[in-house]
């Protein structure tokens, strides 16, 4: 049966209908999808139409300065989150606490990267530091370095001494500065000046154990190259994220319409000009064993080592990484105390209650000190206030998304810089009473109770930021913040100029920071804490000059309570030694035994001093110690203000806490050589720091304990200088135990005839030195001191067998040190001295023995060429 054609003509027709509706279908279904997710998808934030391409670029350039721009956009629009589209990039700005935390503590791994600019480029030396750098392996590697190995609690704790050094140096320029006159007002000083370099002055010490890169000042001011470091670093804080048209249209970077790039190449030339030396110097001595103990920041840097025991950071890294520290320690702490004084100058109350807190918990008999800060809640408060109103800057680091997310029920795209407002968020009238008033009682209450602390994890203000690129220097940051505030506030009294009834706290144009510097008069306060310093347990008013000295010896001025820690010391030694009597040997362990339980060496100054003296005074005793020895120490309490003795003994005191280190053998396997440089050293102390403040007015009686080899010799200087003439200069006041332990000078062929009075008033005369004559001698103290611990350190090391390949160290004289020559000699020959010291045993070679503070028998043989 043969089919009929219209019906083949109708299949025909179906088919080729079907086949066209399956392909408009499959042609509208795309659409119909990507339409219905639109609807899905959560808007992004509000915020200004974009032009096409530029975005709100020509905006942004027409409104200057750029963080007012943004918050009068947020004001307008009423919200407080935003997106503006600069170029091709999403700027999402913020000011609620409550989504700042959804960005930075719920969301944190999202938000774990950085923008990428011109200026960050330059500064990190191509993203190889931490701070500034993207999310990746190079940021891992160097987070932890910085916080395992350099900001970790125990090298915190290292560092104390090198902080303190330099709170001290900041009380010691202040005080220059409050006897001076700048400007026809007396005692006027510049505080954004004096903040930022102390800032400044700590990091030096920390990164390079140095405060001047050059000579420095005598009055403890910055130098010429100290001002020109850190007025690069802020100028690389000044350009750093500052809205440039590069960063948002790549294509233009290297026009610099903005002149970033030249200024921050300028800034960062200057920093290279003074770090890039000292690195290289530094790298050099490492890799020729020159150096072998960690010192400071950059020592650590340069000794780390990876997997196969090579070096763990490039030269361009370490370098990277010192300037990015410099500009992340800077900025905040200078930025918030200038505030801060401000504020409580205009508001007397809030700065008499914060120095009646400061007298409370600390007195006025000494310092603060880092341990005094947990108990300043009031002072902290102030500081935690200066943070919320005043921030340094109007926006944190930007932190970059690195997917598609949905945050406060907005779309945030993979790519977008999310800036947290600092000024907005502090400022937020829906979380702060009265915000725009300086009230640090407002923190009192806070939720930490009466622990106050800096940080705000609740993102109510930003101080150090929070979450995986929050800042990992805290505690460093809260030290340096906290002893500016408590050691200006606590050591002067603060007042605005005579000539202004009111300081004016306008912002500046441009920025956040106070429109002009703070200047403020500065008047030493009432306590005793800014006139003391503490000199082997004895307290001296000082003069600028020997305050100087002090720092330069590693003296603190730290003010505590001498009497009654030297009581304490007192007990604890006389408790120790009991009613019977005590080996030399059994006292050295006791001490090493303490040291390493980390107990501070100040309980134990009175047990130093014990071993020393009876070293020197009793000699024959067979190193038998008995407790009436140690009514000995009292004697040092007759020691002058100006006299060698008090700090020599502090020096010996140190150097044996270091000797010690080499004795845990024991039994005479350690040999200590010194080359006689304690000897020279005193000598040349006593002939350059004695004089120019005049005659002693009476003889240390510690001297005529001494050892006839010692005590000869500086008996017949003091004689030669006009210092002492005649043995009425010898202190009545001595017991008898003294006066029968005199030994009188005895008489030399070659002695010289004593001056007569108007010799005497010559010498004295010719003694009498410049300013610039007393700097000089410090700094030569300074590199005499430290030269003479790192050759002890050297020798310890040496002896522990720490770099000669196992082999074993032959135990030959000294060689001699020209280094230490004393210009005073008596035999006028710069070689005239040798010290040998042995552990274990007591040994004449060629000359005359004599027991030490140190730990073994001292030799002094006068050779003649």
């Amino acid at each position: 049966m043969e089919h009929s054609p219209s019906l083949s003509l109708s299949n025909l027709q179906s088919l080729w209908f079907f086949v066209c509706f399956i392909i408009v279908l499959k042609a509208l279904i795309p659409s119909w999808i990507q339409k219905w997710s639109k609807k899905q998808k959560p808007k992004l934030p509000p915020g200004p139409k974009p032009w096409p391409v530029v975005g709100n670029l020509p905006a942004m350039l027409a409104n200057k300065p750029v963080h007012q721009w943004i918050h009068n956009l947020m004001n307008e629009m009423n919200t407080d989150i935003a997106c503006i589209r600069l170029g091709n990039t999403y700027v999402i700005p913020v000011t609620c606490p409550a989504i700042a935390r959804q960005f930075l503590s719920e969301q944190d791994a999202t938000f774990a990267s950085r923008s990428l600019t011109t200026c960050t480029d330059l500064i990190t030396g191509g993203y190889l530091t931490t701070i500034l750098v993207p999310f990746g392996d190079q940021w891992k590697k160097m987070k932890k370095i910085l916080t395992t190995a350099l900001l970790s609690p125990h090298k915190h704790l290292l560092l104390q001494d090198r902080r303190t050094e330099e709170a001290d140096n900041l009380m010691f320029y202040i005080y220059n500065k409050s006897k001076s006159v700048n400007n026809g007002v007396a005692g006027l000083v510049n505080i954004r000046s004096v903040a930022r370099h102390y800032c400044g002055n700590v990091m030096r010490k920390i990164l390079f154990s140095t405060r001047y890169f050059e000579k420095g000042r005598m009055d403890g001011g910055p130098g010429f190259e100290e001002e020109e470091q850190v007025e690069s670093v802020f100028v690389l804080l000044r350009y750093l994220y500052a809205f440039s048209i590069s960063d948002f249209i790549p294509c233009l970077r290297r026009l610099d319409l903005d002149g970033h790039q030249k200024k921050v190449k300028e800034a960062l030339n200057v920093m290279k000009k003074y770090h890039d030396p000292i690195v290289q110097e530094r790298v050099k001595q490492w890799n020729d064993a020159e150096k072998i103990d960690e010192q400071d920041w950059l020592d650590i840097l340069i000794s780390l080592k990876d997997a196969d025991n090579n070096p763990l950071l490039t030269m361009e890294e370490i370098s990277a990484q010192i300037v990015e520290i410099l500009i992340a320690t800077v900025d905040n702490p200078s930025n918030a105390f200038e505030w801060a004084l401000a504020e409580m100058i205009n508001q007397p109350n809030l700065l008499q209650r914060a120095i009646e807190e400061l007298d409370s918990v600390v007195g006025k008999e000494r310092l603060v000190q880092e341990s005094d800060i947990p108990k300043l809640n009031f002072v902290k408060a102030c500081a935690r206030e200066a943070f919320r109103l005043h921030p340094l800057a109007a926006f944190n680091v930007p932190h970059v998304s690195m997917s598609d997310t949905t945050v406060g029920n907005y779309f945030i795209p993979k790519g977008s810089h999310v800036i947290l407002s600092r000024r907005e968020l502090g400022r937020n009238p829906k979380v702060w009473n009265e915000p725009l008033k300086f009230k640090p009682e407002r923190h009192l209450k806070s939720d930490n109770g009466s622990n106050v602390v800096l940080t705000e994890p609740n993102l109510r203000f930003i101080s150090f930021s929070t979450g995986r690129r929050g800042c990992p220097g805290v505690t460093l940051g809260t030290t340096m913040t906290m002893m500016l505030f408590a050691r200006l506030l606590h050591g002067f009294t603060w007042t605005a100029p005579s000539n202004v009834s009111k300081i004016n706290l306008a912002e500046s144009n441009d920025g956040l920071n106070l429109a002009e510097p703070l200047m403020a008069c500065a008047m030493e306060g009432s306590g005793d804490h800014c006139l003391t310093t503490k000199v082997s347990g004895l307290s001296f008013h000082f003069v600028p000059w020997f305050f100087g000295l002090g720092l330069g010896l590693g003296l603190s001025t730290d003010g505590e309570n001498i009497n009654f820690k030297e009581e304490m010391g007192n007990i604890q030694c006389v408790k120790y030694i009991g009613k019977g009597t005590k080996d030399l040997n059994s006292i050295y362990k006791f001490l090493m035994r303490k040291h390493k339980k980390n107990i501070p060496c100040s309980h134990f100054c009175s047990l130093y001093l014990l071993v020393g003296i009876c070293e020197i005074l009793f000699p024959k005793s067979s190193g038998k110690v008995f407790p009436v020895m140690f009514n000995i120490v009292d004697n040092l309490s007759g020691l002058g203000s100006y006299c060698w003795g008090s700090l020599v003994y502090r020096f010996l005191l140190r150097s044996l806490c270091k000797a010690s280190d080499g004795l845990k053998k024991g039994k005479g396997t350690t040999n200590v050589y010194v080359d006689g440089c304690v000897y020279m050293l005193q000598v040349w102390f006593f002939e350059h720091f004695v004089p120019p403040e005049g005659p002693i007015d009476k003889f240390p009686r510690i001297l005529h304990l001494m050892n006839r080899s010692v005590g000869d010799k500086f008996i017949k200087r003091c004689m030669e200088t006009g210092l002492v003439v005649d043995d009425d200069d010898v202190d009545v006041g001595a017991s008898t135990k003294d006066k029968k332990e005199y030994r009188p000078t005895p008489t030399r062929k070659d002695a010289q005839p004593r001056p007569n009075k108007i010799q005497k008033r010559n010498r004295r005369e010719t003694f009498m030195r410049t300013s610039e004559e007393k700097e000089f001698l410090i700094e030569e103290l300074k590199r005499r001191v430290a030269g003479l611990e790192a050759q002890l350190a050297e020798e310890k090391a040496k002896r522990q067998n720490k770099y000669h390949g196992g082999e074993s160290v032959p135990r030959t004289e000294p060689s001699m040190n020209t280094g230490f020559v004393s210009p005073t000699d008596i035999d006028t020959n710069p070689q005239a001295l040798k010290t040998y010291v042995r552990v274990g045993s007591r040994r004449r070679y060629k000359g005359r023995a004599l027991r030490t503070p140190y730990t073994g028998t001292v030799v002094l043989r006068i050779k003649n060429e």
